[in-house]
């Protein structure tokens, strides 16, 4: 079992009304959720391959520093140009070996960041953004609630979105340090 709780709130600073504060309260929200992994073929994907990718001195871009009053969010505006850079090489090494090209995918399960990182993901994959309903349907929902997003964006693809046997998902994330997770997942 993967469970992902993250409590975003926590980094509300009361009497901080900088501007980077209110837009960091303002976009990230609460949120929980967990899957469940079998070792045998009986749940609806397999998981045929994850790659995890983190870019060295990159701990500015994202996350959090502590301080006397609790957390504060670190989120920079150069986190799309940073997903644009990395996204290409985690998805060539998640497909690598596997004679699929991205045109082979039938389902993008990417972690809704926000509009702005959607269009990145549409504009370097060549995709359309129908091809990530379930992104913009989790994040015009719930909104970004971190790592828990994605596990969101997934149940969406299998309780809303009909896959023949055998057809790709893609399940990506990008995150703090600054680091990409991407696994290469099969309908059964």
């Amino acid at each position: 079992m993967l469970v992902a709780v993250e409590l975003n709130s926590l980094t509300f600073q009361p009497d901080d009304l900088t501007k980077s504060n209110l837009v960091a309260t303002s976009l990230f929200g609460d949120g929980a959720a967990a899957v469940l992994f079998g070792g045998n073929s009986d749940g609806p994907i397999s998981v045929l391959k994850s790659v995890s990718l983190l870019r060295r001195h990159t701990d500015h871009l994202m996350g959090w520093d502590f301080v006397d009053t609790g957390f504060r969010v670190v989120f920079s505006r150069s986190v799309p140009d940073v997903i644009r850079e990395m996204m290409q090489e985690v998805v060539r090494e998640v497909i690598d070996g596997r004679g699929i090209t991205t045109d082979d995918i039938d389902a993008f399960i990417f972690h809704p960041g926000g509009k702005r990182i959607l269009e990145v993901y549409q504009d370097v994959l060549g995709c359309r953004p129908e091809d990530f309903v379930s992104s913009y349907r989790v994040l015009n929902r719930y909104g970004n609630m971190s790592s828990a997003t994605v596990l969101f964006v997934l149940d969406d693809q299998l309780r809303k979105v009909s896959h023949r046997s055998g057809a790709y998902g893609l399940l990506a994330a990008f995150g703090p340090g600054f680091s990409a997770e991407t696994t290469l997942v099969q309908w059964t």
